[in-house]
């Protein structure tokens, strides 16, 4: 997958120089750009497969912008990453109705992790501190309205992305490119 991404950003550039960005930076961008659609597509398709494909959607982009305003770590490759990703898009919308008892911890955790934590960018993100505060309003206010919707997919997913947010010591994930 590496070289065809290669490839295709040494096209890109080669094709207009003078007004693309660097290698590196088509190759990071065309890798997020590639992962995120891989995970997206084979998500769906097995949402649809299993009967869930609404909520399977519906998690995805929650699950997105959740991840976009909280931070996160990340797994060591890519690979790692669209698993995951995938199996939490997937396997929530089946197993959420047997966490409904649950849902007021799930969404109190979150939300405790969010107003302790978040925003939580990895190392190359370019968020002034300035932002920090509104983007914790923003991951703070999506936990909140879960305590309304009382979604159990969405309090079980906001208890995971949490996992992520709190700055653990050591542990077995880090910053690899292509995985948000």
């Amino acid at each position: 997958m590496q070289k065809m991404i290669t490839k295709l950003a040494v096209n890109i550039k080669s094709a207009n120089p003078e007004e693309t960005a660097s290698i590196a930076i088509l190759q990071y961008a065309l890798t997020l750009i590639i992962n995120t659609f891989f995970v997206f597509f084979l998500s769906n398709v097995i949402g649809f497969i299993t009967g869930k494909l609404t909520e399977t959607l519906i998690l995805f982009i929650v699950i997105c912008i959740f991840r976009f305003f909280s931070g996160g770590k990340h797994f060591k490759s890519a690979i790692a990453c669209n698993l995951f990703s995938i199996a939490l898009c997937t396997v929530l919308p089946h197993i959420s109705s047997y966490t409904e008892h649950y849902i007021w911890f799930f969404n109190f955790f979150a939300l405790v992790v969010m107003l302790l934590y978040a925003p939580n960018p990895d190392k190359n993100s370019n968020l002034p501190l300035k932002l920090y505060p509104i983007w914790k309003a923003i991951a703070v206010n999506i936990v909140l309205i879960n305590f309304f919707l009382r979604s159990p997919t969405w309090g079980l997913a906001f208890f995971v992305q949490s996992l992520f947010v709190v700055p653990w010591k050591g542990g077995d994930f880090h910053y690899e490119e292509g995985c948000s």
